[in-house]
C-alpha cells in the first residue's frame, strides 16, 4: 500500500493545467539537431536557464539596469514591486510549460531583475539620452547583438504582462514622451531581425491578441491577415521539383518587394517569392519559431513556409540561382554552407501534411514541370 501512498500524494501535488502556460522547454527532437540556437549564451531571462553556465557575468550589468530604473522614478518602491509580484507569483509559474525548481521569493526575485532589466533595454534602444558611454551592452555592438540573439529563446523569455506593468510604473511617473510597450519592442527588434513594419501590425495581429512573450511577438508579427494566406489543404506528394530544376523547366523566378514571408505565388510560368535575408539571426528566429508553434499547436505557417524552402533549395546551384534573382541574400561564406542551412531548418519539425498551406502552389509547380 506504500506505493499506492507515494503515488496519490504525487498526484495531489499535482499544479492544475493553465491557459496561462505559453513558455517551453524546447521538444528535445528539435534540440538535438542544434542546440546552441536554443539555449542562452551571454544572458538568462526568465527561471529556465537561471545560474546557467556562461551566464553569470550578466547578473551585476542587470542590477545596474534595476538601479538605474527606481532612481529616475523614486516615487516607487521596489518593496511594492516584490509585493506586487508576489501576488502574481502563481500565475508567473502557470506561465512555464515545465515545474520551477525555485521557491516563491526567489522566482519574484528572478523576474524582478529580468523583467526590469528587459524593459531597460527597450527604453534604451528607443532613447539614445539614456545610454551610458560605459554601457556593457549599447557601447559594444557584438555585445548587443548577442544579448537580442538570447531574447529571441523560447526558453529564455519573462510574460508579457510583467513587462507591462513596469512599462505602466515608468511612464507614469516620468516625464518621458510615451511610447506603448508594443512600439518599444518594435522599434528594439526592426533593425535586428526580420519583422513586418509597424503600420502593417497595427491594424491586426498583436493588437487582436494578447502578447505573451517577445518570440510570440515576432510570430504575431509574421501572422498574415486571413486574405493574405493561402487555403490549407492535405499535401498529397512531399516532393516539388528544386529551384534549377524548375528553371530548366521554363520557370522564372522572381523577387516581389513584399514583408510578408508567405506570399508565394506561382502565376504564368513566374514563381514569386519575397526576399529572404539569411544572417546571424536568421537561424534563431526560425528555429525558435517552428518550436514556439510545435508546442502551441495553433499554426504551422512558419513551419509550412521553412517544408517549402527546403524543398526548393537542394544544392549551392539552388542557391545560386535564387541569389541571382534577388530572392536569397545570404551572409554565410558560400552557397553550399546557405543550402546546407535551409536543409537543416526543416530537420525535426512535425509536418501537419494534412492541413498545409502551400498545397496548391506545390500541385502547380508539379503538374508545370511534369508538362513535356
Amino acid at each position: 500500500m506504500e506505493g499506492l501512498q507515494n503515488l496519490t500524494t504525487k498526484w495531489k501535488k499535482l499544479s492544475p493545467l493553465s491557459s496561462e502556460c505559453c513558455i517551453y522547454r524546447v521538444p528535445k527532437r528539435l534540440r538535438d539537431v542544434k542546440e546552441k540556437a536554443y539555449t542562452p549564451q551571454v544572458v538568462s531571462l526568465g527561471p529556465l536557464h537561471h545560474g546557467g553556465e556562461g551566464l553569470q557575468a550578466m547578473e551585476e550589468h542587470k542590477l545596474r539596469y534595476v538601479k538605474d530604473f527606481f532612481e529616475r522614478i523614486p516615487k516607487v518602491r521596489v518593496e511594492d514591486c516584490f509585493t506586487y509580484l508576489m501576488d502574481q507569483e502563481e500565475k508567473i509559474r502557470a506561465c512555464y510549460a515545465v515545474a520551477i525548481e525555485f521557491n516563491a521569493h526567489k522566482l519574484v526575485e528572478i523576474i524582478l531583475v529580468d523583467a526590469i532589466f528587459t524593459f531597460e533595454l527597450l527604453l534604451r534602444s528607443s532613447f539614445d539620452s539614456l545610454q551610458d558611454k560605459n554601457d556593457h551592452i549599447f557601447g559594444k555592438p557584438r555585445m548587443s547583438r548577442d544579448v537580442i540573439y538570447d531574447m529571441l529563446l523560447l526558453e529564455n523569455q519573462i510574460p508579457f504582462f510583467i513587462l507591462e506593468y513596469f512599462h505602466s510604473l515608468y511612464f507614469t511617473n516620468h516625464p518621458i514622451p510615451w511610447l506603448s510597450l508594443f512600439e518599444l519592442t518594435h522599434k528594439f527588434l526592426q533593425n535586428r531581425v526580420y519583422i513586418r513594419p509597424l503600420g502593417e501590425k497595427l491594424n491586426h495581429g498583436p493588437q487582436e491578441d494578447r502578447i505573451h512573450h517577445f518570440v510570440d511577438f515576432v510570430l504575431k508579427c509574421h501572422r498574415p491577415q486571413r486574405s493574405e494566406l493561402p487555403q490549407k489543404k492535405k499535401l498529397k506528394t512531399l516532393t516539388i521539383p528544386r529551384a534549377t530544376a524548375l528553371h530548366q523547366a521554363g520557370v522564372k523566378f522572381v523577387n516581389v518587394s513584399n514583408q510578408n514571408l508567405f506570399d508565394i505565388k506561382f502565376e504564368n510560368g513566374y514563381l514569386k517569392i519575397p526576399h529572404l535575408r539569411i544572417r546571424g539571426s536568421t537561424e534563431i528566429f526560425f528555429r525558435n519559431l517552428i518550436a514556439y508553434e510545435q508546442c502551441e499547436l495553433h499554426d504551422h505557417y512558419i513551419s509550412d513556409y521553412v517544408f517549402f524552402m527546403d524543398r526548393l533549395v537542394d544544392q549551392s546551384k539552388d542557391v545560386e540561382l535564387l541569389v541571382e534573382n534577388n530572392i536569397l541574400e545570404s551572409k554565410l561564406p558560400d552557397s553550399e554552407a546557405a543550402a546546407a542551412f535551409i536543409n537543416s531548418l526543416d530537420l525535426g519539425p512535425i509536418l501537419f501534411s494534412r492541413d498545409f498551406y502551400f498545397t496548391d502552389l506545390c500541385e502547380a509547380l508539379n503538374a508545370y514541370y511534369s508538362v513535356p
